[in-house]
Order: C-alpha cells, then structure tokens, then sequence
C-alpha cells in the first residue's frame, strides 16, 4: 500500500485494477459541453419561482422557461423549491482539499498517478483521493443541517478533524 499511495497509515485494501475516479464537477461541464442542438442551457440563471400548473414555469431574473415536464437537480435545497417540504433530511458532508503538491511532495506520494480510498464501513471513516492536480482531498465527517447553511463553528471543527487526519496519513507532508 505505501509503495502505491505513499502512507504506511492503512493495513489491507482491495485494489480494483481497471476501475476509474470520476469527477463530478468534470462530468457534468462536460456533459453541457456536448449537449445536442435542440437543448438549450442557461447557466448562472437563479430560479426566483417555479409555477407547478398544466405547464412547469421557472421565473428568472431574465425572464421566464416555460416546459410540459422539467427535471429539478437541486439536492439538499429542495424545500426552498416546496419539493418535499417536511420529507428531507439536511445533510452536509465536509470536505477539504490540499493545495497542489510540490514535485517534492508528489514523490513522497507513491507510485500510482491517482487513487482513491473507499472505508470498509458504510459511515466507519473517510474518503481520501489524489487526483491528476497533484492535490489530496478527504471527505469525512457530516452534520445534521436542515437549513444547509455553513457555520464557522462546524467548519472549524470539522477543519481540524480533517487536519488530524490528514496528519496521521500523511506525517511527512506539512
């Protein structure tokens, strides 16, 4: 395990040759980067309202989207959309991110360009990756948050597990 990923922290893992990391983010600026010519995007368009009547209309600040059916990608904030309201659970899922590794660093990394870890328990531990961008991220500890509003107290909790954490993996990198 040290010689692909650079700590000595884990005993066992399974690796799963052929497999791949996603980015999200990635994934979906390259799907609206490829759409079809008879799909139009608005990006950075807030929704102000959306009227459920025979036909779904969205108001902007730009004016108006009118559509027989629509597709609603807003996760955590449905209920400032009335979708669900009473039916969710707010939940936030913290992550944090190096800066891009010195080439220093990156040597002290292991042989593997990318990985990710996965914990063996559902909710028993933290996701690590190191991504293409020479960067690490850990995603690992959640709140109950019904607003999904960030606090500074929760943030600097979690910032400081994080850092624990990053520290016991990772000791030689500062």
């Amino acid at each position: 395990i040290k010689a692909l990923l650079g700590t000595d922290f884990y005993r066992a893992a399974v690796r799963t040759p052929g497999t791949a990391l996603m980015h999200p983010a990635a994934l979906v600026r390259g799907l609206a980067d490829t759409l079809p010519a008879n799909v139009t995007l608005h990006e950075n368009s807030a929704v102000l309202s959306i009227d459920y009547g025979h036909t779904v209309t969205a108001t902007t600040e730009a004016g108006e989207v009118r559509a027989a059916k629509v597709v609603i990608c807003v996760a955590g904030f449905a209920p400032q959309f009335d979708i669900y309201r009473g039916r969710l659970f707010g939940l936030r899922i913290f992550a944090s991110m190096t800066r891009p590794l010195t080439d220093t660093e990156r040597r002290e990394m292991g042989s593997a360009p990318e990985w990710g870890i996965l914990p063996a328990a559902r909710f028993g531990g933290g996701t690590l990756r190191y991504t293409q961008e020479g960067r690490l991220l850990i995603r690992s500890s959640y709140a109950y948050k019904p607003s999904m509003q960030a606090d500074a107290a929760a943030n600097n909790r979690v910032a400081h597990i994080h850092r624990r954490k990053f520290d016991a993996r990772f000791p030689a990198l500062t």
